[in-house]
């Protein structure tokens, strides 16, 4: 059990380095801050009157920025570095090393779930 953990402990330590330092993929929370803040400056500018539909804009903001960090971030976050390894060949190397699918999955979704979460 201890020798699986040092494996996950790896990759996810690997693909971390890997979100971090692609710049693409670190955007994604600043950006989809950049667009609650830009939809709640058009949703204030329709409604004229703190109504209702004022307060269903800020909740549908809310509910908008959580989905599109989560979705877009979750995804991008998964996938870029996937392609990364494909593209400079070490997904071959992980491939025919000791790693099995389960040890590659959970490595590779730890650090992602724990920069959403």
């Amino acid at each position: 059990m201890n020798r699986h953990w040092q494996k996950i402990q790896a990759i996810a330590q690997l693909k971390l380095h890997m979100i971090i330092h692609n710049l693409s993929i670190s955007f994604i929370p600043a950006f989809s801050m950049l667009m609650v803040y830009l939809l709640r400056l058009i949703i204030h500018d329709q409604s004229t009157a703190a109504d209702a539909a004022s307060a269903m804009g800020g909740a549908y903001l809310l509910s908008f920025g959580l989905l599109f960090n989560t979705v877009m971030g979750g995804i991008m976050m998964c996938s870029g570095p996937l392609a990364e390894e494909k593209e400079k060949h070490t997904l071959r190397v992980l491939m025919t090393a000791s790693v099995s699918g389960l040890d590659f999955f959970i490595g590779s979704a730890l650090p992602v779930l724990v920069i959403i979460g």
